[in-house]
């Protein structure tokens, strides 16, 4: 049985591959970042800006994974903001 997906329903089932090149790249860079910060969610943007006397930091979170297959993710047009 041959199962397709649309392009932006392979997401939910992508996204423990990329959480696991992530946390590759996050040790393999980790020596290296000028600031460091971490947080326990993987969605979480993290970045920091150096503003000579005030040091800045940006967040912004992934509002997936939903918690729904690839399938009922596409048939309910559900969309991941990336």
């Amino acid at each position: 049985m041959l199962i397709r997906y649309a392009a932006d329903t392979i997401f939910p089932l992508f996204q423990p591959v990329l959480e696991d090149s992530a946390r590759k790249l996050r040790r393999c860079v980790n020596d290296y970042l000028r600031f460091p910060m971490q947080t326990d969610d993987p969605w979480v943007s993290k970045n920091g800006f150096d503003g000579g006397g005030i040091r800045y930091v940006a967040l912004a979170e992934e509002t997936s994974p939903f918690p729904w297959d690839a399938p009922t993710v596409w048939s309910l047009g559900a969309m991941y903001c990336m």
